[in-house]
């Protein structure tokens, strides 16, 4: 990771409307770690914010549930976390709203305070 790039799950995310998905991460922790977890999103319009909302659960621990980004003034959801070490499993639901364009503009960065890369810590896919 880069301070100025953020994870993007994998083009593979495409718009549709309606519908849930799952996506899970596997991030690894050298050590005992306190981090922070951003998540932002963007419609089919660039705009910030999407017509959807997402849960997101760290190690079977919810941290967020059905949020939304519309109307957020910086459009970032920032969650400070605390990573065990060895294996942390990040699992995160996206659930779309019918009728409405989401999918493909979700992206997700672990890091410092200011979304900077922490040594130590890194961000895997599982594998299927």
């Amino acid at each position: 990771f880069t301070a100025d790039r953020s994870y993007k799950f994998s083009e593979s995310l495409e718009e549709k409307k309606g519908g849930s998905i799952y996506i899970a991460s596997n991030i690894l922790a050298q050590e005992n770690q306190k981090a922070f977890l951003f998540t932002g999103a963007y419609n089919r319009n660039n705009a910030m914010y999407t017509s959807s909302s997402f849960s997101i659960w760290l190690n079977g621990k919810m941290l967020i549930l059905n949020t939304t980004f519309q109307n957020y003034e910086d459009a970032i959801y920032t969650q400070k976390i605390i990573l065990e070490k060895g294996n942390n499993i990040l699992l995160i639901k996206i659930n779309g709203i019918d009728n409405y364009d989401w999918g493909n503009h979700f992206s997700i960065c672990v890091g410092n305070l200011f979304a900077a890369p922490i040594e130590g810590i890194e961000m895997k896919s599982l594998p299927k």
